[in-house]
This record gives C-alpha cells, structure tokens and sequence, in this order.
C-alpha cells in the first residue's frame, strides 16, 4: 500500500495472483504461435541444450513496481529484469567478521535475551561485480489513455532460483517521459524480400541500470545470477538464435472481462485456447525459455527484431545467444552470454518484437579493459 492506494497486489513481495499488467504495460505480440516455451526440470529442446538451459534458468528475474494514478488506484506494473556483469569494476570487501561482530556487540550487548541479526556470509568464494538492468518503460511514470501513472513504489528484482526478492534504485525511476527523447527505430531485413520497418519508440534508448552489486556478500554478486556480456566487437547477425529466460511469478487472469481481459489486453487470438497459452509461454510461477531469432537490424547496430513470442509482462528481459543451429553465426564460446534487453513490439501489423542491444553500453577504458558505460550512474557498492 503507498500512501492509503488502494492495491490488488503485492509486488513487493512477488506475491501476485494476477497478472495486471492490462492496458498499462507496453505492447507484446505472439509471433509464430507454434513455437512452444521450453520448460523445466529438464529443459529438454533442439533449440538449446540441456546444460545451457539449466544455467540461463538460474539467472532469471521477475520485476516489479507499484503505480499510482491520480485517485491513488494502485496497480502492479510487471516485467522482467536481469543482472549483467562486469568483471572490471572490483569487488568489495565486507566488514570482517571481527568488527562486524564487535559492532553487533556494540549495539545489542552481550546479553543473551535480544538476539543479534545474522552476520552474512558469501555462499561461495568466487564473487563477479553485477550491474541489474530492466526496460526504461519498466520505472518511469507514463501517461496511458489519458492517466497519469507515477511509479512511485519501490522496484524490486525477484530471482527464480533463490527467491530472494531486492529492492533496486534504477536510473531514472519515477522521471516523467520526455516525449521529445522518442526515436524512430528503423529496422532492417534481407534477402529478396528486403524492406525498412519503422517503429516509432517513446522512451528513447529503452534501457534503465542500477547501481552495481559489488560487496562479496552480496547475493548478486554471485556470478550464477548474472550473464556475462558479448565483446565489444561482436556483430550482430540476421538469423542468430537466441533466447529469454522469463520468470513468470503470478497467474495468467484468464477470469476477468473488459479490459481486464487476457486476450484483449494481449490482443490474442480467442482461437487460443488456454492450454494453447500456457504450451506458448509455460506455466505460471515458473521459469520458461523462449527462443527465436533476429529477424531485423538496425543500421547503428542499437536496435534488432526479433519474432520470440511475448506476453504483457515480458520487457526487462535479458536476451542471450542460443547454443544449438547457429549454423556459424556465432562463436561457440559466446553462446550464452547476453546481446540486448527485450522491451516489447511494435504496430501489431509489424508483428515484430524488438530489443535494445547492451553492446553499445561497452566502453574501453585507458587500460583497454571493457566495462559498462553508466553515464552519470554514481558507482555506489550494494
């Protein structure tokens, strides 16, 4: 509850029922709906092996923030997010446990009768600095249909493998849109059917960082949470095979009608059946991995489409490179590693979705070292 809003959800907890993302999320669209999400335990697929699949599984999250309007109505805004790494930006050290214990006496005694909080310990010696990272669209307040929506609750990651739920400061979270920062994204395809796609896009570079993970105690950096990031020369490719690992922490509504209604919130086909949803986009409160491939590019290499089938509540996600049928596209030892940051579709004519490649974020310091370009992020440790 923010500020006596009145809520549904509880996003702060990643305890939602229902999907109510409705009319106040961006556009998604169900590309080829015979392509079916690849489930766990086992993963099991042609397109992307067991192993990889496993691995990508782990490092899945859900987002989410409370939105308000103007009567102070509540909604949950939901999506995805994910971690990215930059093994340049050095770990930190957390107070050692000596005086982190003499502070802990300091405070509570040594008096048996108020137990101390726990001292955290790192579950494993290798530690990776992670930068988490979401659509922009995902933190900023909008105007949709003619209401003010602020952004004014906490944004909060959720893991799929741990269940640790985070509240993160992201750039921008809470600005309102500057309408004057939209861009055109003109996109590519080849062959003989070549043609430009020009898909108009209000919030610019739709990316939004937040504040490295960086402490060794800190969950996050745990490099099996966070994807490692393609070279600064990679070359993005039509056909490369890549996928997203979305973690789908709530219901599908199927109950509800107007606009509260999943398929026109979608714009599904109501010959979908809802067995024929759940074998699209996997079932609720899961892990599910859906795969596709770069169907168009940009000239400036910012922007690709792509035909991954979407849900509402999709954009945040990380994009990574398949390991199976790449057909030379790729080199064996980038399969995995992330390429861009899904934020949604464009004119369902296009039936096309698009993402916002993290290449461009990569800058080479005087040391010739990558790391990630945050513009005026402070480089807080978490």
């Amino acid at each position: 509850m923010i500020g006596g809003a009145r809520s549904s959800g509880s996003v702060s907890s990643g305890g939602s029922t229902h999907s109510s993302c409705r009319t106040l999320c961006v556009p998604e669209c169900i590309v080829d709906k015979r392509r079916k999400a690849i489930v766990g335990p086992s993963y099991s697929s042609l397109e992307i092996s067991e192993e990889l699949a496993s691995v990508v599984a782990k490092k899945a999250f859900a987002f989410g923030v409370q939105i308000v309007d103007e009567m102070l109505n509540a909604e949950d805004r939901h999506g995805q997010a994910g971690l990215i790494q930059n093994p340049h930006l050095a770990t930190q050290d957390s107070i050692p446990p000596s005086e982190k214990k003499q502070k802990v006496v300091d405070r509570y005694g040594n008096c048996t009768q108020q137990k101390p909080p726990a001292i955290k310990k790192p579950k494993s010696e290798q530690r990776i600095s992670a930068i988490p990272i979401t659509a922009l669209h995902n933190v900023v307040n909008d105007t949709i249909k003619g209401v003010k929506y602020n952004a004014s609750g906490v944004a909060v990651m959720i893991n799929s493998d741990t269940g640790t739920t985070k509240a993160i400061e992201f750039q921008r979270k809470g600005d309102d849109i500057d309408r004057s920062k939209s861009i055109n994204v003109e996109l590519f395809s080849d062959g003989e059917n070549s043609r430009v796609e020009t898909i108009p896009w209000t919030y610019g570079i739709d990316i939004s960082c937040g504040d490295p993970a960086r402490k060794k105690a800190f969950e996050f950096t745990d490099p099996n949470l966070s994807f490692e990031v393609v070279g600064p020369n990679f070359q993005y490719k039509i056909g490369q095979r890549i996928g997203m690992a979305i973690y789908r922490n709530y219901e599908f509504d199927f109950m509800s009608t107007g606009e509260n209604d999943i398929y026109a919130n979608n714009g599904w086909d109501r010959s979908l059946s809802k067995d024929d949803i759940f074998q699209v986009f996997g079932p609720d409160h899961s892990v599910s991995i859906h795969t596709g491939v770069i169907t168009h590019l940009s000239s400036d290499g910012r922007t690709f489409g792509h035909d991954i089938n979407t849900y509402k509540g999709c954009s945040g996600a990380v994009v990574f490179l398949l390991d199976r049928n790449q057909d030379g596209l790729i080199a064996d030892d980038d399969a995995g590693k992330a390429i861009a940051i899904h934020v949604g579709c464009g004119p369902r004519s296009t039936k096309m979705n698009i993402a916002f490649t993290v290449r461009h974020l990569l800058v080479v310091e005087a040391s010739g070292s990558p790391s990630l370009n945050l513009g005026n992020k402070r480089q807080a440790g978490s």
